[in-house]
């Protein structure tokens, strides 16, 4: 077959074993945004060319660039091993770099001989940077980036009309609104110099920000078995400096360590290696947590578990745990202060000694790989019931004057159309036979 010109080769060829889609899909919508036309079997795009069928004329005499996925399940699939083939030929015979290997992982004993030479693209820790890198290639290679409207066929293929409803549907966030924070602001000193040991505890149950060796502010009072005279009083709305510092910056810490406080009162523990609060194991009967979900059901959900992970010739069992943050945010919503809650998930060995670095993300990867939107709004949920012992306020502090009180239920707005979760199921299951 005669080859086509150069100008005639204007495609992104995407190899890939079936098993890595989840990124095969995601670079297939960054590329097309950009502006690129992309070609990837079983991955459709709104508006877009199709998939052709006779794929050794599309790579021979279409594709500018050769983009294979390696990794642990392209290496020796045989429709990749095939499709490189004919890339390494078009390679030789040019005298050009046709393929960009996009490393998932791979140490440079597991790539294949006629990859192992080349130079790759490293998307094992970081997809945002290796997308980064590979971009710069194309630039380099002159790749043509000739769609204008590559944003347009992204947005209808992930929402297109026949998915859209014209219900209102009520959209979650991750904030929470304070309805109440004490008045007064203590200035706190301390009659006694503090062990480590005593710093330590009392961190866990006072919340403060320090000011020198003694002296502390706080909206409350320390336990009395730390002996201590309270100095002053702030009312922190009419000052704009409390002990030299800024109030609203005083409110904010203040307003976050009394929520640490309060999840440590609840049984959460504190992981200094990461400095996370996190769920550990027996918190619940079977790490369970019940909450009022989105349908307004009663649901639960685990904030703790232990997986198995598997890799190449061997399998490990490690632990997983929902760890919690919260950030002050100002002037957001109408509010002066509202709460952004945010979830991590801590990764240990069965021991309980931490995992780290690459090893880490790969299982926090492998514990969240299925969680959408709705299984994360629901971990925000299943958070604020247990913090607020499945009611609507969560409370701190017993005496009124010094209590703070947060809505239990994150910040909702009503939508005047709504996706059908239906036409999103059978997309899914599209998607998930393509992986055999």
């Amino acid at each position: 077959m005669q080859n086509a010109p150069e100008g005639q080769r204007d495609h992104l060829f995407i190899s890939y074993a079936s098993e890595d889609i989840a990124i095969a899909e995601w670079l297939v919508f960054k590329l097309t945004a950009i502006g690129y036309k992309v070609w990837c079997d079983g991955i459709k795009l709104f508006g877009g060319e199709s998939y052709p069928k006779d794929i050794d004329d599309a790579i021979k005499n279409r594709t500018h660039r050769f983009l294979a996925i390696m990794s642990e399940y392209s290496v020796d699939k045989p429709n990749p091993r095939k499709e490189r083939t004919i890339a390494h030929s078009i390679s030789k015979e040019r005298q050009i770099n046709f393929i960009i290997p996009l490393n998932l992982g791979l140490k440079p004993t597991q790539l294949d001989w006629m990859t192992s030479d080349l130079t790759y693209v490293d998307f094992s820790v970081n997809w945002a940077e290796g997308l980064a890198t590979l971009l710069k290639a194309l630039r380099k290679a002159e790749t043509p980036c000739p769609l204008e409207s590559g944003k347009d066929m992204v947005s209808d293929s992930i929402i297109s009309e026949e998915i859209i409803g014209n219900e209102p549907e009520t959209i979650y966030s991750n904030f929470l609104t304070i309805k109440k924070i004490p008045e007064a602001i203590s200035v706190i000193r301390l009659k006694k110099r503090l062990n480590p040991q005593e710093k330590r505890e009392l961190n866990e149950i006072w919340a403060y920000r320090q000011i020198d060796d003694g002296t502390f502010l706080s909206f409350h009072k320390p336990p009395n078995y730390f002996p201590y005279e309270v100095q002053n009083a702030h009312l922190w709305k009419n000052a704009n400096e409390i002990e030299g510092i800024d109030t609203h910056d005083v409110v904010s810490e203040l307003l976050r360590k009394n929520l640490n406080c309060h999840c440590r009162a609840k049984g959460l523990l504190w992981s200094h290696d990461r400095r996370w609060l996190y769920f550990p194991f027996g918190i619940t009967s079977n790490n369970i947590v019940s909450f009022i979900n989105t349908h307004q059901k009663k649901n639960r959900i685990q904030v703790c578990g232990e997986r198995k992970f598997f890799t190449p010739g061997k399998s490990s069992r490690y632990r997983y745990y929902l760890a919690p943050t919260f950030r002050i945010m100002r002037h957001m919503f109408g509010e002066d202060f509202v709460v952004r809650i945010g979830l991590r998930i801590r990764i240990t060995k069965t021991s309980g000694a931490g995992i780290y670095g690459r090893s880490a993300q790969a299982r926090r990867k492998h514990v969240s790989k299925d969680w959408w939107n709705y299984e994360w709004v629901s971990r925000y949920l299943a958070l604020c019931s247990f913090l607020s012992n499945e009611n609507d306020e969560i409370v701190i502090g017993k005496q009124e004057p010094y209590r703070l009180v947060f809505n239990a239920k994150p910040l909702s707005y009503l939508s005047p159309i709504s996706i059908d979760e239906a036409k999103i199921d059978e997309r899914q299951k599209d998607r998930k036979s393509i992986v055999v």
